[in-house]
């Protein structure tokens, strides 16, 4: 059941994300994303609950598919610009998905053996914040200096206001 409330809303969040005209750059929505999809994700292994397990599933769900959605938006920009090979660099990003599912699996799983959740909790939130400052400096480093940012790319500058 949880899975199936996962993927159900994974198709919500992926049909809705689609509808919305952003004005935020596809690397602010990314970290937005995976804080979101870490805070949803954490409580599982804090929780026995059947009703809170839903919950939370519902809840991942519906960061999975905007989470997948712009990390493909983020490979395709510079990869369009600069007129490389847009299915290998596709295929990156279901690399590091599975390679970052695993290792983060890994990890948890001795964590949780021989020190507990709450250890397990605080080293993956203390993970995400460390890299999400550091995406907040590389994409400062980007917009601050025209030579790093491909050609192309979108920095969400060039969006219309809203009415």
């Amino acid at each position: 059941m949880p899975a199936a409330s996962c993927w159900h809303c994974s198709a919500v969040g992926g049909l809705t994300y689609g509808r919305i005209s952003w004005r935020s750059t596809p690397a602010q929505r990314f970290a937005a994303l995976v804080t979101g999809f870490t805070l949803t994700v954490l409580p599982l292994c804090l929780t026995e609950s059947p009703v809170l397990v839903g919950v939370f599933a519902f809840l991942v769900g519906l960061c999975l598919a905007p989470l997948f959605i712009t990390a493909y938006l983020l490979v395709n920009d510079p990869v369009t610009a600069s007129r490389t090979a847009p299915t290998e660099a596709n295929t990156w990003v279901s690399t590091a998905s599975n390679g970052g599912f695993a290792a983060g699996s890994a990890a948890a799983g001795v964590l949780l053996e021989f020190q507990g959740p709450a250890l397990t909790v605080t080293a993956a939130i203390t993970v995400v914040t460390i890299l999400r400052r550091r995406t907040l400096v590389l994409e400062a480093a980007t917009l601050n200096h025209p030579k790093l940012k491909p050609p192309g790319l979108s920095d969400g500058l060039d969006v219309p206001p809203a009415p």
